[in-house]
């Protein structure tokens, strides 16, 4: 076309996208080859989904690695200490199922359990349980006469629910059923018991 210059130009540009190319293939060969770490949104999201399992007092780390394009996982978890070696076992099958279930980009799942007290396990849940009764509280609500038991045995909630004077009982009643079904999501191997009062008159 009368330019000759435009011959090495074209090649030139052509060179640099197979450049560019190889560059992409070679960086995820060498991540493949070193263990590269998975993501941290993969990570959280994983968090998330342990720290919604009743059995699991705390995560205590998460490891992870590439193997082609999916991830393997080694995680640390705490449990109650009392819990017996058979239940253990057959929670550590459970929840590694479930995570392969909820993420595809999973190969395998490796999970480690410790050992926590019994009595750390009381204040972890006791302190979720406090949080979750005073995000509830609003003008027509106050609480009083909280009980938490909490042993290998079982687990119990009770408490008093104090309502303005002048709420109607439909009101009342609709409260104290949302509370306790938040409550029973949240522990669903205790017995929650609600008792409604009226506040005392000043």
């Amino acid at each position: 076309m009368g330019y000759p210059v435009l011959d090495p130009l074209a090649a030139l540009t052509v060179a640099g996208f197979i450049i560019h190319v190889a560059y992409k293939i070679a960086k995820e060969a060498a991540d493949d080859l070193m263990d590269k770490a998975i993501p941290s949104t993969v990570v959280d999201g994983i968090k998330d989904f342990l720290l919604k399992e009743p059995d699991i007092a705390m995560i205590d780390g998460i490891q992870g690695r590439r193997m082609g394009s999916k991830y393997i996982l080694d995680i640390g978890v705490s449990v109650p200490t009392f819990y017996s070696l058979k239940h253990t076992h057959n929670i550590t099958h459970a929840i590694e199922e479930r995570l392969l279930n909820n993420f595809q980009d999973l190969a395998q799942v490796n999970l480690h359990i410790h050992a926590i007290s019994a009595d750390e396990e009381k204040i972890r849940r006791f302190n979720i349980l406090e949080g979750i009764l005073v995000e509830s509280l609003s003008e027509e609500l106050s609480f009083h006469k909280l009980n938490y038991n909490y042993t290998s045995e079982d687990e119990s909630i009770s408490l008093h629910l104090l309502f303005h004077r002048d709420i109607s009982l439909f009101k009342a009643h609709e409260i104290a059923t949302a509370l306790e079904k938040r409550l029973v999501e949240t522990f669903p191997k205790a017995i929650v018991t609600i008792h409604m009062e009226p506040e005392l008159t000043p």
